[in-house]
């Protein structure tokens, strides 16, 4: 949308600004927001929540930090993430914001991540970190400067809204529309526990994967109420998985849960479908909660990870994938959405619904409800949060059973006002401009009185205008329609037409389950690497190099050429040392080059002294392929792409006493480029 002067867009940013996260003047803020040099302890700073099935509700006030800085051992991403100009700490009991929007919204943020903390602790039964440390987000206020502050971090490459960083221990999102923002901080924050509790999460069937996190970012807020709902299937914003989610099931054939399951990377709309049945009733929720629990604790027989892990788990718990197929069948057979976005957006704050951008009188936001079995409201007020704009128009229509409507229409400029009815075909204007104007400022109702067969305009509780409907119009409403011409218009129904807050009944667990360090103890750190590179690998593609390695012993005084006709030397590779994912630093070759260098490879040299001659294991973690010389001869070839974990690669190895010489081969398909290793 553009606009024609500097004046229109300052408005229209403020009103942007206003908007997001729903927050709430400062007056009414829930939030004691305290500057500081370095944020206080964890347990120190209140964040009191209470919880009801699957909606929880902020008790006031939220303790909130700003600090100037946060030390690395206080945060799940370390020393990874740097200072950012313009950007400030804001933390909280369980998170670290690093983040250059206005206070109020980044204190917004922590809320909802704290409103999320007991349905993320109750669904995986574990404190991520030990309760040592704040899982730590960036978010900034614009994808501009959110690539900036990923630069700053040694991260070269964004295409999305949001990405949960393996290895950083950190996600990183900009803001964007009120509802967007809190989808992805949620989706995103889901990703950053599971990640900080279990070190992986990349590991597991699609569906899992995906579906969890837009499950539980699934969600309806309420600002005032200082509410959050998650795991709601049927609502109105959009990702309306539920309807996404059907209309593929029914568009493939309805396929059965087994089909779906062993499909290792279904649709998003699917992925919820089948995370939202495997806790469609208290029985099920039950054995849900029992899965994640043991797959994030890897209590799994034999020892077993991953899909493996998943299947065994699955044939546990609920008897297999293949005997679920029935209950599938008749659970999905019977969804139908209640919720219809014709036309641009509309937000969900509780039991209302607000208009959102863009809206405009020649494309208004369009938005239908239709309850099913549920009674339909027969009253729905409507309120200009924001002055009108010069044609603004709100419109309500009942819809009848038998498949007639009741319009109620009212058009709202900055000068003059305008209210009509329409039913059976006949319209009838209702109020004059100056009369109506004065009363809108405290918002209007509109009324349907089935029984006493008239529509009434309502306001401060004063009929101020009632038509006679026609005898053709009768019966209670089976649903509505709303449409609004500009941002900010809040529609709010008397009636059950709200969101189905109902969802798994997850308490939070009492007790935090231990659960295994994502790297196992006892490993003798490797560090002191020098890397060199990057060069590119043939064709420009990733696999393996066919070049000879340097030979042995490598001098580290000697120079490389590199592809573009200019000199590489050795040099000390960047390292972390406060690392929460790994017993070893980490070798951060993406800062050490400072290039992602995607499509390349290089090498890491280290000296590994030895009392005696032994038998021992390197244990490795890396990102994408690696190749092992120690002392000159080759001990391992495994090009392949994966994400960094601490333990990834495991190798025999035969010291020698003294010195020794190991060599890696790394090769770097694309995003952030780790190294870590110790010996066994």
């Amino acid at each position: 949308m553009g606009f024609g002067d500097h004046s229109m867009r300052k408005k229209a940013t403020l009103l942007a600004i206003a908007l997001r996260l729903g927050a709430v003047a400062a007056a009414d803020a829930p939030w004691d927001i305290r500057h500081c040099r370095t944020p206080p302890p964890p347990e120190s700073q209140r964040a009191e929540v209470e919880v009801s099935g699957n909606v929880s509700r902020l008790v006031p006030p939220l303790d909130v930090a700003l600090a100037r800085r946060v030390p690395p051992e206080g945060l799940s991403c370390s020393d990874f993430v740097r200072e950012t100009a313009g950007f400030s700490w804001y933390c909280s009991r369980h998170y670290a914001v690093k983040s250059d929007l206005p206070d109020a919204e980044a204190a917004g943020m922590l809320e909802l991540l704290e409103l999320a903390w007991p349905h993320l602790s109750a669904l995986f039964g574990g404190e991520p970190l030990g309760g040592r440390a704040r899982m730590a987000l960036v978010a900034a206020s614009s994808r501009r400067a959110l690539k900036r502050a990923m630069m700053d971090d040694s991260m070269f490459a964004f295409t999305l809204g949001g990405v949960t960083q393996e290895g950083f221990g950190c996600s990183y999102l900009y803001a964007g529309t009120p509802y967007q923002t809190r989808y992805i901080v949620l989706h995103e924050a889901t990703h950053l526990f599971q990640y900080c509790l279990t070190g992986n999460t990349r590991d597991s069937w699609g569906f899992f994967l995906e579906g969890v996190p837009d499950f539980l970012s699934s969600h309806v807020y309420d600002p005032a109420a200082h509410t959050l709902a998650v795991n709601v299937l049927d609502r109105a914003p959009i990702h309306n998985h539920l309807a996404d989610g059907l209309a593929e099931w029914r568009g493939a054939g309805r396929p059965s849960f087994s089909a779906i399951y062993a499909d290792p990377s279904p649709s998003r709309g699917l992925s919820v479908l089948m995370t939202a049945f495997l806790q469609s009733t208290p029985d099920f929720a039950g054995r849900w909660r029992r899965l994640c629990h043991r797959y994030a604790a890897r209590d799994v027989p034999g020892g077993a990870s991953g899909r493996r892990a998943f299947d065994i788990l699955i044939g546990e718990i609920y008897g297999g994938a293949e005997s679920l197929d029935a209950a599938w069948a008749a659970w999905a057979g019977g969804l139908s959405p209640s919720y219809s976005l014709a036309r641009r957006e509309f937000d969900q704050e509780g039991g209302s619904f607000v208009s959102c951008e863009p809206a405009s009188p020649e494309s208004p936001a369009l938005l239908e409800w239709r309850g099913g079995a549920r009674p339909g409201p027969a009253s729905m007020s409507v309120r200009w949060r924001d002055a009108p704009r010069r044609g603004s128009a709100a419109c309500v229509e009942f819809l009848m059973p038998d498949g007639s409507s009741v319009a109620c229409v009212v058009s709202n400029s900055p000068s003059a006002s305008l209210a009509f009815f329409e039913a059976g075909g006949v319209r009838n204007t209702s109020l004059g401009a100056r009369r109506l104007h004065s009363l809108l400022r405290g918002g209007v109702a509109f009324r349907l009185d089935a029984e006493g067969g008239a529509v009434e305009l309502v306001s401060r509780g004063e009929t101020v205008a009632s038509l006679p409907l026609p005898q053709a119009v009768g019966g209670a409403p089976c649903g509505w329609r709303i449409s609004a011409s500009q941002p900010g218009m809040q529609f709010t129904p008397e009636g059950a037409a709200g969101p189905d807050a109902r969802g798994p009944r997850f308490a939070p667990p009492r007790r935090f389950r231990q659960f295994p360090a994502p790297c196992a103890g006892g490993l003798a750190p490797v560090g002191g690497w020098l890397a060199a590179g990057p060069f590119s690998l043939p064709d420009g593609k990733f696999g393996h190099c066919r070049r000879p390695p340097p030979a042995g012993p490598v001098d580290p005084e000697s120079i490389h050429l590199l592809d573009d006709g200019t000199f590489a030397a050795w040099k000390p590779a960047a390292l972390n040392t406060n690392a929460a994912f790994s017993a070893c630093p980490v070798a951060n070759l993406t800062a050490t080059f400072g290039r992602q260098a995607n499509d390349s490879f290089a090498y890491a040299l280290a000296k590994v002294e030895s009392d005696s001659e032994r038998d021992a294991t390197l244990v490795l973690g890396v990102s994408d392929g690696i190749e092992v010389f120690l002392n000159g001869g080759k001990l391992l070839d495994d090009v392949r792409a994966r994400e960094w974990q601490d333990g990834n690669v495991r190798v025999p190895v035969r010291l020698r006493a003294g010195e020794n010489e190991l060599l890696l081969r790394l090769s770097h398909a694309r995003g952030v480029w780790l190294l870590s290793a110790g010996l066994e």
